[in-house]
């Protein structure tokens, strides 16, 4: 029961962590250099605790929530494939298989575009079991 109570009570912080954020750290100035490892810091943070609630909400089943946080992660980091399958897994979960096929075919194509390159094994692979099932 304790376990559980502390749970909820970091789940809490995690939800009031990400209301706080307001975007990058000095962001009206992108060339004030002493602001970038903060920046950075701050932004990485953010990410890894929505990335933490995604984990959450999937625990939860609550598929929306989990869309909601992944795609705000994605903001952040649109190249990070490990949040896409995250994304792609909470659109499958509610109901959206298509929307995340469809989603699939813009990130190789943001990869090309970005990376000249191709998704990774693990994101294909995963997709792959979704257009199976």
């Amino acid at each position: 029961l304790q376990a559980d109570a502390n749970a909820q009570t970091a789940f809490q912080l995690l939800q009031q962590i990400s209301k706080m954020y307001a975007g990058d750290f000095f962001e009206f100035d992108p060339y004030f250099e002493d602001a970038d490892l903060q920046r950075t810091h701050f932004s990485n943070l953010y990410r890894k605790t929505l990335v933490t609630a995604a984990g959450i909400y999937a625990r939860e089943r609550d598929f929306q929530k989990m869309v909601e946080v992944t795609e705000r992660a994605l903001q952040l980091d649109p190249l990070d494939e490990s949040i896409w399958r995250l994304h792609f897994q909470a659109l499958d979960n509610s109901g959206n298989r298509n929307a995340a096929l469809k989603k699939y075919a813009g990130l190789q194509k943001l990869l090309k575009k970005e990376l000249d390159s191709e998704p990774d094994e693990e994101t294909r692979n995963f997709i792959a079991r979704l257009r199976a099932k």
